[in-house]
């Protein structure tokens, strides 16, 4: 699977960070984070993030060392206010940059889990959490939902998977993301447990 700098390429990640650092001035919370004659270079450094993390080459790296994101956040009181509001900003962005969708949901997720993993003052936010929802994998209906916290499904689901639905046992065929890039839930296709599999249950 080809990584987001493969898809997108530096003037992907370019068009990204222009668009968010051109909301930044204006912004009441983050933009007395940032000195004005520092946004050219604050632009700079995110899009060298950027490309690194996501495939491309380690120019940011070689110029800057590891990254050390907490480290090098820590002199700013960034609450989960400011988080949610960086959020905002770079989910504005990545609407006016037009990526491919893959890549934008890619890029929505570790967004939203750096800028949680970055709060350091103040209430966290609340747990992430992901709805699972249940597809018959035959007729492709909807057979019922459930809400589970992210961190419980980081290594995902094996086909085979045992699920118990209004007292009907299921087998999991295949999981995958919800479409259109919906980070908040994933499809369940599940079939019918057959009899001889029910004699194995205790």
């Amino acid at each position: 699977m080809p990584t987001p700098w493969e898809i997108i390429g530096e003037e992907g990640f370019t068009r990204l960070t222009r668009a968010f650092y051109a909301r930044v001035p204006r912004d009441d919370i983050l933009g007395p984070m940032y000195p004005p004659d520092d946004l050219d270079g604050a632009e700079l450094r995110l899009r060298l993030f950027l490309i690194f993390r996501f495939g491309g080459p380690d120019t940011y790296v070689q110029r800057r060392g590891h990254p050390r994101l907490r480290l090098r956040h820590a002199p700013f009181p960034l609450d989960a206010r400011a988080a949610e509001r960086w959020l905002a900003l770079m989910d504005a962005a990545l609407e006016e940059a037009g990526l491919p969708q893959s890549v934008a949901a890619e890029l929505r997720a570790y967004f939203r889990e750096t800028a949680h993993f970055l709060i350091n003052t103040g209430q966290a936010p609340p747990e992430p959490l992901v709805t699972l929802v249940f597809v018959d994998a035959d007729a492709n209906t909807p057979i019922g939902s459930a809400t589970v916290r992210r961190a419980a499904i980081e290594g995902g689901f094996a086909p085979g998977t045992r699920f118990g639905l209004s007292g009907v046992n299921y087998v999991l065929a295949r999981a995958e993301p919800a479409p259109g890039g919906d980070n908040d839930r994933v499809m369940m296709y599940v079939a019918r447990e057959h009899a001889e599999h029910e004699k194995d249950r205790p």
